[in-house]
C-alpha cells in the first residue's frame, strides 16, 4: 500500500450512524505470513502480518475484547518494513457503534510501536455487533481449521483456543452484542 495514499473518511461526523458496509477476512497463512483484509464503503485494505513480528490471532483477539465489552484499543501488525496501526474506540452516545481507525506506519519494524500514529488510511463509524462478528469469526475459522493437519502444517503458531472460545462464551451472554452464532 502506498505512503501516498489519502485517507478514506466514511460515516464521520460525531452524529452519524455505524456502518454496516464493514467487512473484514483474515488469513493466517503458512510460514509465519497472515493477511488482513478490510473493505469499507467502497475502499479495500490488504494488510500483510509478520509473525515474526506479531502475533496476529492474539492481537485480534484483543480488538475483539475491546469491542465487546466496548472499550478503546489500539493494536499493531508489524509487516516487514513498517505496518499497521488498527484502532478501536466507543463512539459517544451509540451503544451500537465503533469508531475503527487505521493507520499506515512506514518506519522499520524497531522503531514501531503500538504509540506510533502513521498516516490514517481508513476512519469508519461502524456497527459494534457486525464488526465484533466479522471479526471473531474469522478467528474461529482458523480455531477449526487448525484441529486440520494438514492445515496446520506450516503454521507454527500458538493459538489461543482457551481465550477464543472464553470469548464467544461472553459474547453468548452479553446483552447488547450478544449472542452468538458460532458453535
Amino acid at each position: 500500500m502506498p505512503g501516498s495514499q489519502k485517507a478514506c473518511e466514511i460515516m464521520s461526523g460525531p452524529g452519524s450512524e455505524p456502518s454496516d458496509d464493514v467487512w473484514i477476512s483474515f488469513v493466517l497463512a503458512k510460514h509465519g505470513w497472515s493477511e488482513l483484509a478490510i473493505q469499507a464503503g467502497g475502499e479495500r485494505l490488504r494488510l500483510c502480518i509478520s509473525q515474526v513480528f506479531t502475533d496476529a490471532p492474539l492481537m485480534l483477539l484483543t480488538l475483539c475484547r475491546s469491542i465487546l465489552e466496548n472499550y478503546p484499543c489500539r493494536i499493531a501488525l508489524c509487516d516487514e518494513p513498517g505496518g499497521h496501526i488498527i484502532e478501536v474506540a466507543p463512539i459517544s452516545q451509540q451503544d451500537i457503534g465503533a469508531r475503527l481507525t487505521i493507520y499506515r506506519v512506514e518506519h522499520p519494524v524497531s522503531n514501531f510501536s503500538i504509540d506510533t500514529t502513521g498516516g490514517k488510511i481508513l476512519a469508519v463509524n461502524a456497527n459494534r455487533r457486525r464488526l465484533f462478528a466479522q471479526i471473531i469469526t474469522e478467528l474461529w475459522k482458523v480455531h477449526k481449521f487448525l484441529s486440520e493437519p494438514s492445515y496446520k502444517s506450516g503454521r507454527d503458531v500458538a493459538f489461543l483456543h482457551r481465550d477464543l472460545r472464553a470469548l464467544n462464551f461472553a459474547w453468548d451472554a452479553h446483552p447488547t452484542v450478544g449472542p452468538s452464532f458460532l458453535r
